[in-house]
């Protein structure tokens, strides 16, 4: 009995240390305010609804109250987002849009990995321009980086 509550406290530990390592981690993110973020996007053809519901999403799932993402924030890293979480958030993001979530053979035409930020803002833009027929056909996806 005693070896397992030394164990179960040893595992209370140290998921302890980790989060409080990953916050100190991100403490030095260097993070961009909106507006940085949506003209950085818009400069590139996505519409400013689109990098904004990603801005604000990734927001939300920061640490803390007034957390900036990045273009380049690592989604699995940064937000401990992994794959059916990277769906929901694609999901919830779309949802705010007014969009409907693709169906599994739309999303395979999308041959990147889902790993940053950008690459989230891409993707939904993307969508949502496959979804009103303007920019981009479903037929030519953007291009493996």
């Amino acid at each position: 009995m005693m070896i397992a509550l030394v164990c179960i406290g040893g595992l209370v530990a140290l998921v302890i240390l980790s989060s409080v390592r990953h916050v100190y981690r991100l403490r030095k993110h260097g993070g961009w305010k909106r507006g940085d973020f949506i003209a950085h996007f818009e400069s590139g053809g996505v519409s400013a609804s689109v990098s904004g519901a990603v801005y604000d999403h990734f927001q939300d799932m920061g640490v803390w109250k007034r957390f900036s993402p990045a273009p380049l924030d690592s989604i699995e890293n940064t937000y401990k987002a992994v794959d059916e979480d990277v769906t929901d958030s694609l999901q919830q993001i779309l949802d705010r849009l007014g969009c409907e979530m693709p169906n599994s053979r739309k999303l395979k035409q999308w041959e990147r990995p889902i790993e940053t930020v950008l690459d989230v803002v891409e993707l939904v833009d993307w969508v949502k321009k496959g979804e009103t027929g303007t920019g981009q056909t479903d037929a030519f996806p953007p291009a493996k980086r």
